[in-house]
């Protein structure tokens, strides 16, 4: 595996050929996926081919993988995952063909026939960041000494219980529109 990802190609002529694209790129390239990041260290795995559907629309599919550092929302510290996203684009050169393309592909439209590869990508990179990471397993609180605050049935019985302070400004509303 080679680490250079073309960054703008015509997708119509790598379609015609099959074309697979095989390549190992630092996670340091994809400069909007690394500001999601604890650091830029490691490596994204692009396996995608370019080809054509069985309704003839020239397609992209295949899969990205990387290995990174993400704040766990828990804890506040460093967590590693792995991310994979997948990759199923359908490659058009106007939107009144997306109507006519399978639901199991997202749409790109690309009116000249080329494309930026390099963005696509980390477009798709990005998609698949977990909005909230958190570890698997339970991690340490941030603050030293904090338990995690369980609420029962009962908290919740008893806030609905208590009287709802809105009711006298309603009350007051109502006698205030009487006098008019």
């Amino acid at each position: 595996m080679s680490n250079q990802l073309p960054k703008r190609v015509n997708y119509i002529a790598l379609a015609k050929s099959g074309t697979k694209i095989q390549v190992k790129v630092p996670v340091a390239q994809f400069t909007r996926f690394s500001e999601l990041l604890v650091n830029t260290q490691g490596w994204v795995e692009v396996n995608v081919q370019f080809g054509r559907d069985s309704a003839g629309f020239h397609t992209l599919t295949g899969e990205l993988s990387a290995e990174v550092s993400l704040i766990c929302q828990r804890c506040l510290n460093s967590m590693s995952t792995q991310i994979r996203a997948p990759v199923r684009l359908a490659l058009l050169p106007s939107e009144g063909l997306a109507t006519r393309v399978a639901e199991s592909f997202d749409i790109e439209i690309a009116e000249t026939g080329v494309i930026d590869l390099h963005e696509m990508l980390e477009n798709e990179l990005i998609l698949f960041v977990p909005i909230a990471p958190m570890h698997e397993e339970e991690c340490e609180l941030p603050i030293e000494g904090a338990q995690p605050v369980e609420v029962s049935m009962e908290d919740s019985e008893e806030f609905s219980n208590k009287p709802n302070p809105f009711v006298k400004l309603a009350s007051l509303k109502q006698k205030l529109s009487k006098k008019e």
